[in-house]
């Protein structure tokens, strides 16, 4: 993923507090060893919030730090910290109690997610011995937009471990991502998109992060074998319509930028479905096992009778929602009323569209 920033190109961000701290270190503190920051991330764009490093205004961080003399790990060095910045445009940030490098040179594990006041982080801790600290944290992705409570964000996080100097925080998207597009190559029905919900999915995991070195981790997704939720992408109330016109460029549902924030995870059996409808309930005859898309419309004829539709698209065998990525859904809708929705997928890095077709 293109980097905004080169590290030679950015100036360090030094988090400045009211006061200073050495918790859990016995030497004397040494402004030489102050813990200064500075971060990376790659540009960030959904609904919830477009994000980059430059309008990225506070971050949460939590830390542990391993002594090599004594053997033993300390944690909770940094304990859910608020680090924000000071000003809009400014590169100097503020949290409080200052610490400091332990003078043995034992490494110190960072462990930063951003928004800081996120509600949907439920926890994250901290194990390990002086081999090395990992962390794990509790994430739930709320399965649709809403006016009041919790709402879907671009979650992003990062971790490493160093002895000295600045700390480089290279934030990554923690979720996936899925836009809509849709086409109508009709020459008389108007179709209008009235819902998009994604069936047996999962929305809570665990993450388990554990820091190589300075700048690199290794981010690992785990979360339940019964994919249960339904996800439900934010449409306008009327719907969209999509006018009788063959030679229509392919539409928005969704902006490219603003999709809806999937928990990565991989379908397994759920993906595959066989898209046969039961003649008793409308619905799938594996609907109960597998993953589907649920798009429910409107199709309006050229005499304006309006006949309410819902198709279930199966996802492709082997479908999994990778971390970090953008997935492209295209809905095709048919020549004549009635006729099976298809859709086609793409994957993509949040930075670019590209045309890497899945299936």
């Amino acid at each position: 993923m293109k980097k905004m920033m080169t590290l030679a190109a950015m100036a360090a961000l030094v988090l400045t507090g009211c006061s200073n701290d050495t918790e859990g270190i016995s030497e004397t503190a040494n402004p030489a060893k102050l813990i200064a920051f500075r971060t990376v991330s790659d540009k960030t764009e959904t609904y919830a919030t477009p994000m980059d490093i430059n309008n990225m205004s506070s971050f949460t961080m939590n830390a542990s730090y391993e002594d090599l003399v004594t053997s033993t790990s300390g944690f909770n060095f940094m304990n859910y910290t608020s680090v924000t910045k000071t000003k809009e445009g400014s590169t100097a940030w503020a949290y409080a109690p200052q610490k400091y490098y332990p003078m043995d040179g034992s490494f110190v594990y960072f462990y930063a997610y951003s928004p800081a006041g996120s509600v949907n982080a439920e926890s994250m801790v901290a194990s390990g011995s002086p081999a090395g600290i990992s962390a794990t944290l509790k994430y739930i992705v709320p399965l649709r937009y809403s006016t009041s409570g919790k709402n879907p964000e671009d979650f992003l996080v990062a971790s490493t471990k160093q002895n000295g100097g600045a700390v480089v925080l290279s934030f990554q998207h923690a979720l996936s991502m899925a836009t809509f597009k849709a086409r109508n190559t009709s020459t008389a029905a108007t179709f209008i998109v009235k819902s998009i919900q994604l069936i047996h999915l999962e929305n809570t995991g665990t993450l388990d992060l554990e820091p190589t070195g300075p700048a690199a981790t290794t981010q690992t997704w785990t979360n339940n074998t019964t994919l249960d939720k339904t996800y439900q992408v934010s449409l306008p109330e009327a719907g969209v319509p999509l006018i009788p016109n063959p030679a229509q460029p392919i539409l928005n549902l969704t902006s490219e930028n603003e999709g809806l924030m999937i928990m990565p995870q991989t379908l397994g059996t759920y993906a595959g479905g066989t898209g046969i409808i039961d003649s008793g309930s409308g619905q799938p005859n594996d609907i109960n096992t597998k993953t589907y898309i649920k798009v429910s419309y409107n199709v309006v004829d050229a005499d304006f009778k309006s006949t309410v539709a819902i198709k279930y698209l199966p996802m492709p065998t082997g479908f999994t929602f990778v971390q970090g990525k953008k997935y492209q859904f295209v809905l095709s809708f048919g020549n004549e009323i009635g006729n099976p929705v298809s859709f086609s997928v793409n994957m993509t890095t949040w930075s670019a569209i590209t045309d890497t077709t899945i299936n």
